[in-house]
């Protein structure tokens, strides 16, 4: 299992068609847990060393919506602990 907690790589490798098992939430901070599978390592692997390349505009698309779901999941773990 892989946790990622930042949101810019959660974003990637959701378009990249990896989907996370779990999303845990904290009020603060977000961790998304995803399966660690080959495809994924190439991926995480890619990502950092900048080889990776993705149609920008799917990209800002998908990270605005991780930030939304991370929201989110801060509202309701905020709202649940009063």
């Amino acid at each position: 299992m892989r946790e990622v907690s930042d949101l810019y790589l959660v974003g990637l490798l959701k378009l990249r068609g990896h989907r996370p098992v779990r999303v845990l939430g904290d009020g603060r901070r977000c961790v998304w847990e995803f399966d660690s599978t080959p495809e994924l390592e190439r991926d995480l692997s890619g990502f950092y060393d900048g080889t990776l390349a993705v149609p920008a505009r799917d990209y800002a698309e998908t990270v605005r919506s991780t930030k939304g779901e991370a929201m989110q999941l801060a509202t309701v773990a905020t709202v649940g602990t009063r």
